[in-house]
């Protein structure tokens, strides 16, 4: 959204594209994958690498560190860049992510390429850092410029379709990173990473950005507004019987408060996190991410001291809950275009939650980690879904 409170300016855009509209979104859903994919390759790289790089020299706390560094940085700067992209747009905001997101990738490099320990921990964790701040970006982003390109009924499979990135990402790292760590050096798996950002960028440019109008690429076409209005009339009513049994809608014109389309617009960040459609979501989203966070530490520990599992298998062994979030992610983008979306996010965390009680409780052999590890990536693919179109419904039918 930007800052007039509607899906899409006409004025952001002052030449029409000739292009087919479903070629410029393929464009949009392209770049915007690509950079996930990159963002989230980032972030399994350094799952086998980091610990054999310190190789005892830094306790487990300090390695956590440089992993919690990220999500730190990322849940501090998610507001910022999404009242950003809400006042400016998302094509600068989106280049700006996956500038800094290729800056911290060569810096990933250059860290892993030095003998210093010591220099290159506080390397690391600065590199960690910005990653932090470029996901942020990256993701409010992209997911806005989405919605800005695709009409209401399709916006949650086009989503869930941009996630798939994500998912290619995760699963990727662990097996990527130790492979190319052991028979190359620690730092040329960034090196490729940093690569494909850049050529993301270039593409990014191509596609959103006027000035290279001259290379004969149409500037980016967005949803009609009239076309818009159209797509929330047609489904209004289903919007509002899926909403009306969570409560009033913020901003709606039923509300008991009064308020009219434009409270929306007027309502600051703090009274729009009160919103208890709004927490509803936040809930589910740090439940279930928590879920993967108890899972990813415990799984590797498992795996060696039972099993005795090398790096690269605990990566493979890891990418069964990759898999099934592949797998799932079209289907719950899917499901959430028909469906209330909220019915969506609660089957994610009740999967979530039962392959964790599954792992602490009944975990015996390798493929029962499997079997708990594909019922948390399916539950949170039905939890990262439909997460952004409910978001942006919550507010649509206020609008309406």
């Amino acid at each position: 959204m930007n800052s007039s409170g509607t899906v899409a300016s006409v004025a952001e855009v002052e030449t029409v594209s000739h292009e087919p509209k479903d070629k410029i979104q393929g464009q949009v859903l392209a770049v915007v994958g690509l950079a996930l994919f990159c963002d989230y390759l980032l972030l399994t790289l350094c799952i086998p690498i980091l610990p054999n790089f310190f190789n005892g020299t830094y306790g487990p706390f300090m390695i956590s560190l440089l992993f919690a560094a990220k999500p730190a940085l990322q849940f501090f700067f998610n507001p910022l860049m999404g009242s950003l992209v809400d006042k400016h747009g998302p094509k600068k905001p989106l280049i700006f992510g996956v500038l800094v997101l290729a800056m911290s990738t060569l810096l990933f490099a250059f860290g892993f390429s030095l003998s210093n320990l010591h220099t290159a921990y506080i390397i690391l964790l600065i590199s960690r850092s910005i990653q932090g701040i470029a996901s942020a970006s990256t993701m409010s982003a992209g997911m806005t410029l989405i919605a800005m390109t695709h009409q209401e009924s399709i916006r949650g499979t086009a989503m869930g379709l941009a996630m798939i990135g994500v998912a290619f990402g995760a699963l990727s790292g662990p097996p990527v990173g130790g492979i190319l760590s052991y028979y190359t050096n620690y730092w040329t798996p960034f090196i490729i990473a940093g690569g494909m950002l850049i050529v993301d960028l270039f593409a990014q440019l191509a596609i959103l950005h006027d000035s290279f109008q001259f290379l004969s690429c149409s500037p980016i076409v967005y949803i009609e507004e009239e076309e818009q209005t159209e797509f929330r009339r047609k489904s209004q009513s289903r919007e509002h019987e899926s909403l009306d049994s969570l409560g009033p809608v913020p901003g709606n014109k039923a509300d008991d408060q009064g308020n009219g389309p434009d409270s929306v617009n007027t309502k600051g960040m703090i009274s729009l996190i009160g919103d208890r459609h709004v927490r509803m979501v936040f809930i589910i989203c740090v439940l279930g991410n928590a879920c993967v966070g108890m899972i990813e530490p415990l799984v590797p520990i498992y795996l060696v001291n039972q099993y005795n599992e090398n790096i690269l298998n605990q990566g493979l062994i890891f990418a069964c809950a990759t898999f099934s979030y592949l797998l799932f992610t079209p289907i719950a983008g899917y499901i959430s275009d028909f469906y209330p979306k909220w019915i969506c996010l609660n089957m994610g965390l009740l999967s979530c939650g039962f392959g964790l009680l599954l792992f602490l409780s009944t975990v015996n052999s390798i493929p029962s980690v499997c079997i708990c590890l594909v019922f948390i990536g399916s539950g949170m693919s039905f939890i990262d879904t439909p997460t952004m179109p409910f978001l942006s419904e919550i507010v649509e039918v206020g609008l309406v």
